[in-house]
């Protein structure tokens, strides 16, 4: 198989590789601007909605209590704001 390198020393234009190989013209693109291969780029891992109430449900969920309208009344009593639709959700570990 003809490196995309070559193909582009070789005179051919990045739409025509496009075309020989089968990839995107801003694939090509991306690896003829590379030395080699590029790394590949990972988004960021947000934080949950979740995450100020994990402590609070992994210690219930110790206890026992997997119920989700058991564990919404709890977060109630305890004056917990949007708890709703994320308590609903959440699932057994």
């Amino acid at each position: 198989m003809i490196s995309l390198h070559e193909l582009y020393a070789s005179g051919k234009s990045i739409r025509e590789i496009a075309r020989i190989t089968g990839h995107a013209r801003n694939t090509v693109r991306k690896y003829l601007r590379a030395n080699g291969i590029p790394e590949p780029r990972y988004p960021k891992k947000r934080g949950s909605k979740l995450d100020p109430f994990k402590p609070f449900l992994d210690q219930s969920i110790a206890q026992g209590i997997f119920n989700c309208e058991v564990l919404l009344r709890l977060l109630k009593k305890k004056k917990e704001e949007n708890y709703i639709t994320i308590i609903l959700l959440k699932k057994p570990l």
